[in-house]
């Protein structure tokens, strides 16, 4: 019966065969996973990337309103600085010459002022 030992020997290499291209196939398979789950984790710190990214805009919005407002304080406190000083610089004429005025009243004595 050496030809049902040749059809034997024949289905052995076909299924040999088959099970090679399957082992193939499945290294394929997990290659395409591979590289299905790098892409979906480059996805993921690409959305990580873009989180932060919106989180710095915000933070860095922040700091420019902040030092915006620190400035907009600094010309506030300089306009209120230089107030002061003109509402200090008129007291001390005012009082200079209400000074003048007080010592001209009273060195020219009640007649003078009557005529």
């Amino acid at each position: 019966s050496g030809g049902q030992a040749e059809e034997i020997q024949l289905q052995c290499e076909k299924l040999q065969f088959e099970q090679k291209e399957l082992r193939e196939e499945i290294e394929h398979l997990k290659e395409m996973l591979r590289l299905k789950e790098k892409e979906d984790e480059m996805q993921e710190q690409y959305r990580q990337y873009l989180e932060w990214m919106e989180e710095a805009r915000v933070i860095e919005l922040t700091s420019k309103n902040l030092e915006d407002e620190v400035r907009d304080l600094h010309i506030s406190t300089n306009r209120d600085t230089v107030t002061t000083a003109n509402i200090k610089k008129f007291t001390q004429l005012f009082q200079e010459f209400a000074n003048k005025a007080l010592l001209q009243f009273s060195t020219a004595g009640p007649r003078n002022l009557l005529g």
